[in-house]
């Protein structure tokens, strides 16, 4: 299980999903503070993420992330600025809204 959860990474619904006041902000992927997220902190982000959240409820999604940060990623650059980020979240909260 341990060894899945590093290797996969999770989705918990508080992730741009249920509540909203839990989506994880920018800063919160953006761990070196350069002003864009790469795939390596966005993946390091959410194991760490995965590992908070089976402390806390005993069990976790496991779903691959690199789709997810692919589609944020639209100009494919390989890394996710403010506006990439914000509007991805946007499109998140919108579609969980209908």
């Amino acid at each position: 299980m341990v060894k899945t959860v590093i290797l996969s990474l999770v989705v918990s619904s508080a992730l741009f999903g249920g509540n909203e006041n839990m989506i994880p902000s920018f800063s919160d992927f953006d761990t070196n503070r350069d002003g864009q997220i790469s795939m390596q902190e966005y993946k390091e982000t959410q194991k760490n993420r995965a590992a908070k959240e089976y402390v806390t409820t005993k069990s976790v999604s496991i779903i691959d992330q690199e789709p997810s940060f692919v589609k944020m990623d639209t100009d494919k650059n390989k890394f996710v600025d403010t506006v990439e980020y914000s509007e991805y979240k946007a499109a998140f909260r919108a579609k969980n809204r209908k």
